[in-house]
């Protein structure tokens, strides 16, 4: 009769055991897994069959919950929403890095290029927005209507009132 043999993954020095618990948890292929800690693919599905049950939501896991965009945020709040998550994204590579999951680190790379693009767009994208604002607010009618009213108050004083319109033009908004 042959003798059953242990896990070889049971037989890990405990910080390779978590680190090796750890990186499953997290998503990586078992194949890659099983390569990086010297096991085989079948035994490493055989210890995943028998291994205590993962912790749900590890005390390091960050709460993103807060994170989510809501449509009633506007374009600040969104872009302290995303500076949030790309420092969730900054850690979760930098235990990627002490892992030692090339998977991990790759998908953690990735997410932090897609955050970067997206923050870069969105920058753009208000930039743009609050230009446009202050050339609409330099052309509404309360602003042209208190041009006009300044420059009748400053008749009697015809250095004030040349001042002012010099430095309307300076700022673009005389005619």
């Amino acid at each position: 009769m042959k003798q059953p043999t242990q896990c070889r993954a049971c037989l890990l020095p405990p910080e390779k055991r978590a680190a090796l618990h750890s990186s499953l948890d997290a998503g990586e292929k078992p194949s890659h897994a099983a390569k990086r800690f010297g096991l085989s693919v079948p035994g490493l599905h055989r210890h995943k069959s028998h291994r205590p049950e993962k912790v749900s939501a590890p005390s390091s896991c960050p709460d993103v919950t807060a994170l989510e965009p809501d449509p009633r945020d506007d374009g600040d709040e969104l872009l302290t929403k995303l500076r949030r998550l790309q420092t969730v994204t900054d850690e979760t590579l930098g235990k990627a890095v002490k892992l030692e999951s090339l998977d991990l680190v790759l998908k953690a790379v990735k997410e932090a290029a897609s955050l970067l693009r997206l923050q870069g767009e969105l920058t753009e994208r208000l930039g743009s927005a609050r230009l446009q604002l202050t050339v609409d607010l330099r052309l509404h009618g309360a602003y042209l209507e208190m041009r006009r009213l300044s420059s009748d108050a400053l008749a009697p004083y015809p250095d004030a009132r040349a001042a002012l319109a010099a430095a309307l033009v300076d700022i673009g908004g005389a005619e």
